[in-house]
């Protein structure tokens, strides 16, 4: 895996498990749920979120598909 793609990966995980955790600290503490419930929540929002990001880098390859690139080239 190339480098760039690794931190891209690295950036993606990192959002998604700050999200979840943010979301987990909201439901918790500030909105007074049950732990359990918080955190059923929280594994909510992160699916939310990967699947978002999904569909916004689904969205960019089709756009380098379309524009002539390759996006198996190296740039």
């Amino acid at each position: 895996m190339e480098k760039r793609a690794r931190l891209s990966l690295a950036v993606t995980a990192a959002v998604a498990v700050v999200c979840a955790a943010g979301w987990l600290v909201l439901a918790w503490l500030v909105r007074g749920e049950p732990f359990g419930d918080a955190v059923n929540e929280a594994f909510g929002v992160l699916f939310g979120v990967l699947i978002l990001l999904s569909v916004i880098g689904a969205l960019r390859a089709r756009s380098r598909a379309n524009s002539g690139e390759d996006p198996e080239k190296p740039s």
